[in-house]
Formats: structure tokens, C-alpha cells, sequence
């Protein structure tokens, strides 16, 4: 449920001069399970790509501020297929203040002195087979988020802008393949290789949290954001709604769907609807409205038609007919109290390995 976040660390000149002292790159094992992180600092600001598996440190001397942002999940598991959620943030954030301590040989302020500035709240539902975890995909990418830019690209749907929030859906096995994939397979071939199973028919469902909604719209700036599972629940759902309207986080054979229309429309009337219903389990809304050659105000009352009766995404795998709730029985992991994979991030060996970069 939380993954990427960037905290402001309260400063002090001793702290910042102990990390650039020990090295822009610094290399930690584990003995419990293999793994590698690196540690690394840069001097002011530097994008990140969003598949970026460091600790990493913004220091800004003249300004005298200090950042650190890091994946959580790929801080305690290696990657990020499994979710970390909120009652396991706390352990996490202590885990990883002591890891800084350690690889800096100083001590970092208490976690809950830190402030954050952005978090990226997920969640996932892993579905029984590729074809209907594609059919999913294909049909949200006919939809559209208020305010946002669509941007599709190979294996997901992004929608983006504005200074509050970006909402992402995507396949979550192409992008574990493509990236965190080939570091697991240098430190622990089995282990990979039992997770590149497991991030097949995974979904994702992504929501980044910039600073302006954090400071406008959130009670709080610091670690109780991240460690309150029914607010991140509530916050999830809230996004999930804003672009899932009523009844498209269902499932729907077309034989019902057939039913249900005839039964609420005039029969000339259910036969449009259904032919809508059906495109639009493929096409977005500007492509219907060429292929029907009807105006977006009547597409619009279409959608309301189909809400009003509760229509879903169409499917007519009888053995699988379930929601897309949040939370959700078809989700990839259960928390860390209640899993049988307890792939923490251990101890550290007594050395660690400074590189230049």
C-alpha cells in the first residue's frame, strides 16, 4: 500500500559532513537473504527514474536541507511485487534509520522528525490468468480521470498533470521483469525467480501524492500519514472512485447485461446501450463517438444509463466473477504479521563497500 516516499530530514551540519565524508556510493550486504541496496547521496536535486531501487540523499548545504527518498517495499523485500502496508511502516522506518546510522557512522534524527513531501500509495489484485488481467487493463484505458492527461504506453495507462496527485494502472510483470528482476537474479537466483512467477496477471493500481495535496487537503506532514491502514484504505478508494464510476469495479456477463438493459429501456434504446457497453470495453470515448457517429453529450447520457444499472466489465468466465475492491481477497501479499514471507531486510555484514559513480 506505500512505496515510494521522500522525506525532509531535519539538518545539522555534522550530519550532512559525515555523509559526504563516507562516499557518494556506498554498497550494503546482508547475510539473511542475499541483498544489496546502495546508498547514495547527491549534491541538490536529481529526477529519479521511477523503477530507482537506491537510498537516496538530497543534500542542499546552502539551503541547509536534507532529503532522502527511497522505495519502502524494495527496502524490505528487494522489489516492489509485494506490498508493504501501513502497520509494518513504523518497524520499516526504524530499520531503516539504523541502517543510515550505520553506513554514514552517525545518527540520523528519530523518524518521526521527518517530514514528508511526496508518498506513492498502491495496491494490487492478481488475477487467475493473463487474458482476463489484459481485458481489465484494456478496458481502464478506456477510461478517463477528471482533469488528467491520458498517457498509455506498453503494458499500462498513466494519468497525469496538474500540482496534487498522478494515477497510474499497469501489469505489474513486465515492469518487474524489465527492472528490479535482474538485480534479485545477481544476489539470489531462486528467490527471482519465485517472485517473477509470482508478478504474473498482477494489476496495479498507483496514486503519487505530491506536496501541494499533502499540504492543502492532509492533516498531517509526517510518518501517522503512512502508518494509519483505514486512511490509506480511504485514500486509495477515494482516488479508485474518482475514476472507476459506479458498477465498472464489477464484473459482467453480457447475457446480464443483455437482460438488465431490456428489462430498463425500450428495446430500440437497450440495443444502443448495449452496443456501447461493449465498445467501450475497448475503444475510449472519442473513438465511440466516431464509430457511432452520435454527439459526446449523448455518450454521456449512455454512461449514465449503464451506471444506473450497475454494468461492469465485461466477462463471461462464470468461475471468476468478483470486484475490484480495496481491500480486496485477490490481492498479491498479506502484511508481514500475517505472511509466510518473511523476507525482512536482515543484518548487515560488518563492511561495507564505498564506490564512486
Amino acid at each position: 500500500m506505500i512505496d515510494t516516499v521522500r522525506f525532509k530530514i531535519p539538518y545539522t551540519q555534522k550530519l550532512l559532513n559525515d555523509i559526504i565524508n563516507t562516499g557518494v556510493k556506498v554498497n550494503l550486504r546482508y547475510n539473511s537473504n542475499s541483498k544489496e541496496i546502495d546508498f547514495v547521496y547527491y549534491r541538490g536535486y536529481k529526477p529519479l527514474g521511477s523503477f530507482n531501487r537506491n537510498i537516496n540523499l538530497f543534500l542542499y548545504e546552502d539551503r541547509q536541507e536534507i532529503y532522502l527518498e527511497l522505495s519502502l517495499p524494495k527496502f524490505i523485500y528487494g522489489h516492489n511485487v509485494f506490498m508493504l502496508y501501513p502497520e509494518e511502516i513504523e518497524t520499516s522506518l526504524y530499520l531503516l534509520q539504523d541502517n543510515l546510522n550505520f553506513v554514514y557512522n552517525t545518527i540520523f534524527p528519530d523518524p518521526h522528525s521527518w517530514t514528508i513531501t511526496r508518498f506513492d500509495i498502491c495496491y494490487n489484485w492478481k488475477f487467475p490468468n493473463a487474458e482476463l488481467c489484459d481485458r481489465i487493463l484494456k478496458y481502464l484505458e478506456t477510461c478517463e480521470f477528471p482533469r488528467k492527461k491520458t498517457q498509455r504506453y506498453t503494458y499500462g495507462v498513466a494519468f497525469l498533470g496538474g500540482e496534487y496527485h498522478n494515477v497510474k494502472f499497469y501489469l505489474k510483470y513486465p515492469e518487474f521483469y524489465n527492472h528490479d528482476y535482474k538485480h534479485l537474479l545477481k544476489q539470489d537466483q531462486e528467490y527471482a525467480e519465485r517472485i517473477y512467477n509470482w508478478s504474473e496477471n498482477i494489476l496495479r493500481f498507483e496514486v503519487s501524492i505530491k506536496r501541494k495535496y499533502i499540504k492543502e487537503k492532509l492533516k498531517y506532514n509526517d510518518y501517522r500519514l503512512l502508518i494509519d491502514n483505514a486512511f490509506i484504505t480511504d485514500l486509495l478508494n477515494q482516488f479508485f472512485r474518482e475514476f472507476i464510476k459506479k458498477g465498472e469495479n464489477t464484473f459482467t456477463a453480457t447475457e446480464d447485461a443483455i437482460l438488465s438493459l431490456f428489462k430498463a429501456h425500450k428495446p430500440a434504446l437497450a440495443g444502443r446501450l448495449n452496443t456501447y457497453w461493449q465498445l467501450h470495453q475497448k475503444y475510449s470515448e472519442k473513438v465511440i463517438e466516431k464509430i457511432l457517429d452520435v454527439s459526446r453529450m449523448t455518450l454521456y447520457r449512455y454512461k449514465k444509463y449503464i451506471n444506473d444499472i450497475n454494468l461492469g466489465v465485461q466477462n463471461d468466465n462464470i468461475e471468476f466473477n468478483i470486484n475490484l475492491a480495496i481491500p480486496s481477497d485477490i490481492t498479491t501479499n498479506l502484511p508481514l504479521s500475517l505472511a509466510r514471507e518473511p523476507q525482512g531486510s536482515g543484518e548487515w555484514e560488518n563492511e561495507k563497500i564505498v564506490r564512486s559513480i
